[in-house]
């Protein structure tokens, strides 16, 4: 295996795209040798975030993950280890690790899921809600890192995935905010427009960047949300509002557990990040009549 991966085509199709020839090599070289397992296994993709790939392996009756985690930016990887070791000493719901292995491209990890508490069997811990929060942070706060320059086709490829991920990513926040269904087409054309203008060599994060167009404006005109395309601050803002949400139930004014942590935990080093993050929680929670709690007023 002297080169890593191919840059991956998108294909609309509802058949379970099978995995590349470098990762059925991969596990044929190193993965089944090393962990005895069968040589020739069905692997097909789950998700590609450029910080990482996600397979399902079918392997002996059994459905494996596969995590691949390239080797130009070892920060990626540990991301993912120290998030896992926070909510693995929560007694949280996590894949269990089987294997791993490295190769000059990269390192590759192989899990099964297992049993165990999920995030609603702990909603009255609030220790777990500070832990949580932190690894939240950690994730988000390591973003930038994760993605890195990602020119050339990497950065298309991604705006590509964004496209196919947007309805999937839209309805968490229509069944939090069902005032937005209204809103959907008209965010769903801004959301593909910028994916097929996206081109830059590096992503550009949110600093004061408030104009019409990056705002979405619910059945009576109130702001429900802030730049929600900004790959950082739209989706890290989405995953942590559903976070919020599962752990402290549906009134914001019941989030005191999580967000303050998770604000004071995010990146100290990216410029009013803590600000910007606090205007958007402002906006989102506006629906909801949340703006006079004492959370929402520490930005």
């Amino acid at each position: 295996m002297a080169a890593g991966p191919p840059a991956p085509e998108v294909i609309d199709s509802d058949m379970p795209e099978p995995a590349s020839e470098f990762f059925t090599d991969l596990w044929k070289t190193s993965i089944s040798p090393q962990l005895r397992l069968e040589p020739d296994v069905d692997i097909h993709p789950v998700e590609h975030r450029l910080s990482s790939e996600v397979f399902q392996a079918e392997s002996g009756g059994k459905s494996l993950i596969l995590r691949w985690y390239p080797a130009e930016e070892p920060s990626r990887l540990k991301s993912y280890l120290e998030a896992s070791d926070v909510f693995s000493d929560l007694g949280l719901r996590i894949p269990e690790r089987i294997g791993e292995g490295s190769t000059p491209q990269g390192t590759w990890i192989l899990e099964k899921k297992v049993e165990g508490k999920s995030f609603r069997d702990l909603s009255g811990n609030l220790e777990a809600h500070s832990q949580a929060a932190k690894a939240l942070a950690l994730l988000h706060s390591h973003e930038s890192r994760r993605y890195g320059k990602a020119g050339a086709w990497k950065g298309r490829y991604l705006s590509v995935r964004w496209k196919q991920r947007f309805h999937e990513r839209w309805l968490k926040i229509r069944n939090l905010f069902p005032e937005l269904v209204d809103a959907e087409a008209e965010t769903a054309h801004w959301f593909q427009d910028w994916c097929d203008a996206f081109a830059p060599s590096r992503y550009q994060l949110l600093h004061g960047d408030y104009h019409p167009g990056n705002l979405i404006l619910g059945q009576d005109g109130q702001v429900v949300f802030l730049d929600f395309r900004s790959p950082r601050y739209g989706f890290g803002l989405v995953e942590m509002v559903e976070a919020a949400h599962s752990f402290c139930g549906e009134e914001p004014g019941d989030w005191n557990s999580f967000v303050p942590v998770y604000l004071e935990h995010r990146d100290k080093n990216t410029r009013d990040l803590d600000a910007h993050f606090a205007t958007s929680i402002h906006a989102v929670f506006h629906l909801r009549q949340a703006t006079d709690s004492p959370i929402l007023q520490s930005g």
